[in-house]
């Protein structure tokens, strides 16, 4: 290309730009890209502990790629100071989900699918003051293995959680659901010991307002497409739904949440009714009622709303959020919309912090950006039209931009795209919409170049 057709190439920014840049609330943005050294795939949901931090696990990298214990504030400053790693031998290694927040005591627990003593996995115990302790190896005779979800305190004062085996001489390889105390012992509740029970239980437990956990299982099953299940304090066990991928879904392995009637909501990641065409499915669960859809994730628009990948959350007001390629939202009336741009196909469960805004995690790069050890990202829902925050510069080499923005749309409306923004931390994520545009403009200027009258010479 002539000298002069990458000028005006270049130029055509300049063009599409307004002379000023009005201060626009960034919905989206990234806080934080993990480089390796300090964790790398943050995996689960953060927590909020007691000093305004969140706090949360990778399960890799760190001085031992064993994964770390991150912390950041609310207004997005990851702590750079406050780090833990794990050790293989000593905390565990390769956590599958995040922390548990103990009540009273500014400490998590969080466990350890690897390492330890016995090399079957780890519970331990973290405080807001940056220590860590070992409060459990799992054992290689009478003990669960590799344990999955995050633990659960319940109702009785006892811990729960699951794991995806056992270790000898249980002829099960499909898991179990188990019982930690909150000193050292642990006990299997249940072993899931038949195909019919599902298997792959990473999703963790909740418990019900009958007082009974749920969970679901990803796989086997009836028709091998997972299951939904309950099991009580005292360890009785009931498949309560398994799940049909043209029907139900198919792939359960997120965790459940109560709603605000007192029902159990969940996501199936694929499958739907056929007639529907449906990527996903999201359901509702109530005793003497069964399982129900009560919203199918089907293709449609610029930016769909499809395959719901992690938990979900309701805010005081019985609205529902979650992740599906997009961050959505489920109003109390069922009305479903994307809000924010594309995320990760890595995307993590979101959680709404005490400042009302969502926080979530991606394992891979986000949508637009390079880097692939992980990020967390915010989403602000705590804005409002009459928020003026500092105009932000557009040379700024951060990549924030006044000009970008989140937004918001049904899920069904072309006019939008997600988008990356720059490849830093605290970068935005810019409109598609407005990407889509500049580079209609910068094709058709293109073409009227090429077009034009030229001499021999310069062929």
């Amino acid at each position: 290309m002539e000298p002069r057709a990458a000028a005006l190439l270049l130029s055509i920014p300049l063009f599409l730009a307004p002379t000023t840049v009005p201060a626009q609330i960034v919905l989206s943005e990234i806080l934080h890209q993990f480089d390796g050294q300090d964790g790398t795939e943050p995996v689960g949901r953060l927590v909020e502990g007691t000093d305004g931090y969140l706090y949360g696990v990778t399960s890799a990298g760190g001085a031992d790629n064993c994964g770390s214990v991150f912390r950041m504030s609310l207004d997005g400053d990851f702590d750079t100071a406050w780090r833990i790693d794990l050790i293989l031998a000593q905390t565990g290694c390769a956590p599958v989900m995040g922390l548990a927040v103990i009540p009273g005591e500014d400490a998590f627990l969080g466990t350890a699918s690897e390492g330890g003593e016995n090399d079957n996995g780890t519970i331990f115990r973290v405080d807001q003051n940056g220590t860590i302790a070992t409060v459990h190896h799992f054992g290689t005779l009478d003990s669960p293995r590799s344990p999955g979800g995050a633990l659960l305190l319940a109702s009785d004062g006892n811990w729960y959680g699951t794991s995806t085996g056992t270790s000898l001489p249980h002829p099960t390889v499909n898991g179990t659901i188990f019982r930690y105390d909150g000193e050292d012992t642990v006990t299997i509740l249940h072993e899931q010991d038949s195909e019919l029970h599902g298997r792959g239980t990473e999703g963790g437990l909740i418990q019900g307002e009958d007082g009974h956990l749920y969970g679901v299982a990803r796989f086997a099953g009836a028709h091998g497409d997972g299951t939904l299940f309950r099991v009580t304090l005292d360890g009785e066990f009931t498949v309560l739904h398994h799940f049909d991928r043209d029907v139900s879904g198919r792939s359960p392995s997120a965790p459940l949440a109560v709603g605000p009637d007192g029902a159990i909501y969940g996501v199936a990641p694929f499958g739907g009714p056929q007639a529907s065409g449906a990527s996903g499915t999201l359901f509702r669960y109530a005793s003497g009622e069964g399982l129900e859809l009560v919203h199918e994730f089907i293709s449609t628009g610029f930016t769909p709303v499809v395959t719901p990948q992690r938990g979900v959350v309701f805010d005081e007001d019985g609205t529902l959020y979650g992740t599906a390629f997009r961050i959505y939202r489920r109003t109390p009336d069922g009305e479903v919309e994307g809000l924010g741009p594309s995320l990760s196909i890595g995307t993590k469960s979101v959680i709404l912090a005490s400042n009302g805004d969502l926080f979530g995690l991606t394992q891979g790069a986000f949508a637009g950006q390079v880097d692939d050890h992980g990020t967390i990202f915010l989403h602000r829902l705590s804005a409002t039209a009459n928020d003026t925050p500092e105009q932000q510069d557009p040379d700024d080499d951060s990549g924030a931009n006044g000009d970008q923005n989140g937004g918001t749309d049904s899920g069904d409306d072309d006019s939008e795209s997600g988008g990356g923004g720059g490849s830093g931390g605290g970068c935005s994520l810019a409109s598609g919409h407005d990407h889509l545009l500049s580079l209609l403009a910068l094709l058709a200027l293109a073409g009227l170049w090429m077009r034009r009258p030229t001499r021999r010479g310069n062929r």
